[in-house]
């Protein structure tokens, strides 16, 4: 017997559905409308009217539900739910795995499940701008979790590594200390960052490396608003730093598009 599934997480990637499911077909590809994806260390889907999760149908036999029950701690960790999930204009009701609240906190995915959802994202064409939505939303919750003094789990292997290249005289100054903060666009590659991971910088001009932690991470929807942030967090060097001169690599299309980010950096 052949049903729909419903994949939004980790089983679009087409590697990972090959191995689990090897008689599964796309059937297409759309929305799962009033839902918001999340992350409780793995990804998962919560009611929000008005929201959507871009989604992949599959078309499954028996034999794949049951490696989908066994990978999915069905009934225990996931369950599983009938949604109709809009599909290319036509409407189809199909299976979907939910994970119950009451088994894991809001907790950011480590890095080796993180890469297996982005590659996923990227076999189906989904933009990957829900996963960055996902995880900022995660952050969010946490935040809540740990001002209203509630439990939450900290990953043990969630820390990432990241690549960026830094112009020689700023490149100088991170090396001395002099240089604690670096400013960037919200995007997609900013967003996948988090405290205690490292950012392996490169001098554009020499090759010579840098390797840095992050400390923590400072949002705000422009230079101006991120420089009154930093100011307020009594950040080394806020009250210097100049929103204008940020004009000279990013635009306003560019702020109001993506937002911006002061990391602040220590040493290894």
């Amino acid at each position: 017997m052949y049903k729909y599934y419903i994949a939004y997480g980790s089983n679009l990637n087409k590697r990972q559905m090959k191995m689990r499911c090897p008689t599964a077909r796309i059937v297409g590809h759309g929305y799962l409308r009033d839902y918001t994806l999340v992350f409780r260390r793995f990804a998962t889907i919560e009611k929000c009217i008005g929201e959507k999760v871009p989604v992949t149908v599959w078309y499954i036999d028996d034999e794949s539900e049951k490696n989908l029950d066994v990978y999915e701690g069905y009934p225990g960790f996931y369950r599983k739910e009938y949604c109709n999930v809009e599909i290319e204009d036509k409407i189809l009701c199909a299976i979907v795995y939910i994970m119950n609240s009451n088994i894991q906190f809001y907790e950011l995915p480590d890095r080796r499940y993180l890469e297996v959802v982005v590659e996923g994202y990227s076999d189906m064409k989904h933009d990957r701008d829900y996963i960055y939505r996902a995880l900022e939303k995660t952050r969010h919750e946490i935040e809540n979790m740990m001002r209203s003094g509630g439990a939450i789990n900290i990953p043990q292997e969630k820390n990432m590594t990241h690549s960026m290249k830094l112009r020689p005289k700023p490149f100088e100054n991170m090396a001395i200390g002099k240089k604690t903060i670096e400013y960037r666009l919200w995007d997609e590659k900013r967003r996948l960052m988090n405290p205690g991971d490292t950012i392996v910088f490169t001098n554009t001009e020499t090759g010579e490396r840098l390797k840095v932690r992050i400390k923590n991470i400072y949002r705000a929807d422009t230079f101006g608003d991120l420089k009154k942030v930093l100011v307020a967090n009594k950040i080394t060097g806020a009250n210097q730093f100049s929103p204008e001169s940020m004009r000279l690599y990013y635009s306003e299309d560019d702020e109001e598009k993506y937002g911006v980010v002061g990391i602040e950096i220590s040493g290894e």
